[in-house]
């Protein structure tokens, strides 16, 4: 449905945003949403945009009591296929959350950020892990 949909839209005028992350299955939860993030990160920082905004799942949410409304039905069961990222994702790679939702919130990272990217050493440290497998 696009990112103007949601609960939480729309990103701020001043910031670019990153819609999604495509991670194949075998190689989630293994570091590797972090190095597409800081790649992607990397980028919008050389294009010298002032802020950076994603919409992040709150992947505990989705199993308590939160009444989902059909749209976000839909994202949620959809999530890996979209590239729907998690919050926590978001979070570690220095994102703050600006406009809160039980399950789909909107989170923000003024550029270029405050910490660190992950070094070109740790990224292939972190390749080298999963190649390993």
């Amino acid at each position: 449905p696009g990112a103007a949909v949601l609960p939480t839209a729309p990103v701020s005028q001043d910031a670019s945003v990153i819609t999604s992350l495509f991670i194949d299955e075998v190689f989630r939860g293994m570091g590797m949403e972090a190095v597409l993030l800081d790649a992607a990160l990397v980028d919008l920082i050389k294009l010298e945009v002032p802020a950076v905004e994603a919409f992040g799942l709150r992947d505990s949410k989705i199993t308590g009591s939160v009444e989902l409304d059909p749209m976000v039905r839909g994202l949620v069961a959809q999530r890996n296929k979209i590239g729907l990222m998690e919050v926590a994702v978001l979070e570690s790679a220095g994102f703050e959350i600006v406009a809160d939702h039980p399950v789909l919130p909107r989170l923000r990272m003024e550029m270029p950020p405050q910490d660190p990217l992950m070094t070109a050493m740790e990224a292939q440290l972190l390749l080298a892990s999963v190649e390993a497998h």
